[in-house]
């Protein structure tokens, strides 16, 4: 009876990584952006697209508020963090929670229990009235793709330093070794995505009038930034699919024609 005891005794000496509480506060905008040095609308995290990069610790607890100062209603979702028990602040409207009304807060509180890079967006598709916001539109409504109006951000998850390290399968050198673990914990972050001129609601409605998914694209953005990169036509025309033809010197589906391939 007296070993058995041993094995919680020892427990109580043992050092016990304390995870820290992650506050931060999100508040959401309707703003301009120029990724590229070209000017659009778009949603503004803190006064900034993409929003704020978050370092976080493997184990850590997180606390985000989220405050909605923008004309649309909105959820964060956090992109492959798992949420187990915390599944209301998966941030995924109609399933998980209500949308964030504009002028309204939500709190997402969860546990870290991965590490990596992860990235955190809106999942919302706004539905508009189109007699107000786009003339040419055919259809009595528009849809507005927050993420790709700028509602998303990035994280990275440093990961806890007590799990064992894969490194010596690389190197059995210490110099190397240190630098391996040095790099683990702080890594350098490529963020690349395709950055557009037009407004989502726009890119929207072309896809619902043509019935093909736009090209469209006028960028692509590393980092939050980019240069503008106008390729010729012909460079363009050979990416698009036979259907999709012929395209504007964006990439576009010309106005006027339209597909009924999908519908039946």
């Amino acid at each position: 009876m007296q070993f058995r005891s041993i094995p919680l005794l020892l427990g109580v000496f043992l050092p016990v990584a304390q995870a820290a509480l992650r506050q931060h506060t999100l508040t959401v905008t309707n703003g301009t952006s120029n990724a590229d040095g070209y000017t659009r609308s778009s949603f503004l995290i803190n006064g900034q697209t993409p929003g704020p990069h978050f370092v976080w610790d493997e184990g850590d607890d997180v606390s985000v508020t989220v405050i909605n100062n923008a004309g649309d209603p909105i959820t964060i979702h956090w992109h492959g963090i798992e949420q187990f028990g915390t599944p209301w602040s998966d941030g995924v409207p109609g399933l998980t929670q209500y949308p964030i009304q504009p002028g309204e807060n939500f709190v997402y509180n969860f546990t870290l229990y991965q590490s990596g890079f992860y990235w955190y967006h809106s999942h919302y598709v706004s539905i508009l009235d189109s007699t107000s916001k786009n003339t040419i539109n055919p259809l009595p409504y528009l849809q507005k793709m927050q993420l790709d109006d700028g509602l998303k951000g990035t994280i990275f998850i440093r990961p806890d330093p007590s799990k064992p390290k894969p490194f010596n399968q690389i190197s059995n050198d210490t110099t190397v070794l240190e630098q391996l673990e040095t790099a683990e914990l702080s890594p350098l972050m490529l963020n690349i995505y395709d950055y557009k001129h037009y407004t989502s609601e726009y890119w929207m409605s072309e896809w619902e009038r043509t019935d093909v998914e736009q090209l469209c694209i006028d960028n692509i953005i590393v980092n939050g930034k980019g240069q503008v990169q106008c390729p010729n036509l012909n460079e363009i025309t050979s990416l698009a699919a036979s259907y999709q033809k012929p395209l504007t010197n964006k990439g576009c589906v010309r106005y006027g024609l339209s597909w009924q391939f999908f519908k039946y």
